[in-house]
């Protein structure tokens, strides 16, 4: 079983949870595909600042591997892959955190579908549990009467 957290982005925060078009989900697990290509799975997930800094390392590690510390180097090669493989996911959390995105609730369940089902039925059954409100009158209705359209002047005259 997989533990993914649900994020809800700001604009839908306070609505009720079936609007949440944008919902997003986060697998809280480490990924194949960052350790093999860090730089495109960062680029895949917009975390621009970190795919900077990924870079910005990875061209410093490559200066320390023409220089004298050749060996080291070439083993330090694997430490920047192998934190977004481990921390990866938590980047991406953090970035919605800071874009105002808020963590709802966390669903385990075996893959992105089922998840995804069972947060949503929840939120269906959560609303269903609510009482709807009563529906408040600012003002009673009267019913139309035709002899409430004379008009009186005075003098005696009407129409109607």
């Amino acid at each position: 079983m997989t533990v993914f957290t649900v994020h809800i982005p700001p604009q839908a925060i306070g609505r009720e949870r079936d609007q949440h078009v944008d919902t997003v989900f986060i697998q809280d697990a480490s990924s194949l595909m960052v350790l093999v290509f860090p730089f495109f799975w960062l680029i895949w997930y917009r975390l621009w600042w970190a795919s900077l800094f990924y870079v910005l390392l990875t061209v410093a590690i490559s200066v320390l591997m023409a220089g004298e510390l050749g060996l080291l180097a070439a083993a330090m090669t694997i430490f920047p892959g192998l934190f977004l493989f481990l921390e990866g996911q938590e980047l991406r959390r953090k970035k919605l955190a800071r874009h105002g995105w808020k963590m709802v609730d966390t669903v385990e369940d075996q893959d992105m579908a089922s998840a995804e089902y069972r947060y949503f039925s929840s939120v269906l059954e959560e609303q269903k549990a609510r009482k709807p409100a009563e529906p408040v009158q600012a003002f009673p209705v009267k019913p139309f009467r035709p002899q409430d359209t004379e008009i009186e002047f005075p003098g005696g005259l009407g129409l109607g």
